[in-house]
């Protein structure tokens, strides 16, 4: 089915996306602990593309939230709460890897309240 194909393939491209920032992220953990040597031109390369690989699974999830909360309401369902929330803090979370990216321009003091507030979402989302 057209939907479930959009969905999967919202899925896959956030999966893509995060872990190949996970990647890139746990090789600058390794730098910064001494474990591996990476040269300026790595680091350079990693530190580009570590937040644009965050940005693409967020704006997959986003996606793949709209599109099951359009789904969800066309079909008479109005209980769209968890694909709100979800959406809400993917929404805020585009922040800290959009300023990393150099796309947008918002203080460190904006960047870590983003960073807060999606964690205290999270926290939430696991104690409900």
């Amino acid at each position: 089915e057209e939907g479930e194909v959009a969905v999967r393939a919202g899925k896959g491209l956030k999966a893509l996306g995060y872990g190949g920032w996970l990647l890139l992220d746990m090789l600058q953990w390794l730098q910064t602990v001494k474990v591996i040597n990476l040269n300026a031109e790595s680091l350079s390369w990693i530190n580009y593309y570590a937040p644009r690989f965050w940005l693409l699974g967020l704006l997959a999830s986003l996606f793949a939230n709209a599109y099951r909360a359009r789904q969800k309401a066309m079909s008479g369902n109005v209980d769209l709460q968890k694909e709100t929330f979800e959406g809400l803090q993917d929404a805020i979370d585009l922040v800290i890897p959009a300023s990393q990216a150099g796309m947008i321009s918002v203080s460190p003091t904006a960047v870590g309240l983003a960073g807060s507030i999606t964690s205290l979402m999270g926290l939430y989302s696991l104690l409900k």
